[in-house]
């Protein structure tokens, strides 16, 4: 456990964020001090800070770390900022079956018009059935058959 980390547990949060940014200093592309920064950020309610993280090390995320990142702030209300984040992860070329769901539920979100939805649909009726996804895009792609996943559009058409 470094420094920062047992900072953050005690709530320490101005020598977490010092021992973070140290880190990142020493080894700017270790992930340990970045991922420190966006965790404090998160419990800060600095989600700017967070976002900055997590674009710094966005290309060496995974797909489900990437996910993860566009759902938590898509569930704290800050749609805008997911949306970004899920612009640059298209921009970078990274995908994956629930980075495709985050990309899903920021269309249905965005209301795009029909003829996009039907697009969509065809590629991710899997989404519904999946263990990890299907809550959030159960409940707002009623219209979406569960079945069998076929080849994904395009999703920068």
């Amino acid at each position: 456990m470094n420094l920062g980390n047992v900072y953050t547990k005690k709530k320490n949060f101005d020598e977490a964020k010092q021992s973070y940014l140290q880190a990142v200093r020493l080894s700017p592309k270790e992930m340990a001090g970045w991922m420190g920064l966006r965790h404090l950020a998160l419990l800060k309610g600095d989600i700017e800070s967070y976002v900055r993280a997590t674009l710094a090390v966005l290309p060496r995320l995974d797909e489900s770390a990437i996910a993860e990142s566009i759902m938590i702030l898509r569930e704290i209300s800050h749609v805008k900022e997911a949306d970004d984040l899920l612009k640059r992860a298209d921009a970078l070329g990274l995908s994956g079956d629930e980075i495709d769901a985050e990309r899903l539920l920021s269309l249905v979100r965005a209301g795009k018009e029909e003829g996009r939805r039907r697009q969509f649909t065809s590629g991710c009726a899997a989404f519904r059935s999946r263990p990890t996804m299907c809550s959030p895009v159960r409940r707002v792609t009623p219209w979406i058959p569960a079945g069998p996943r076929t080849p994904s559009p395009s999703w920068n058409a």
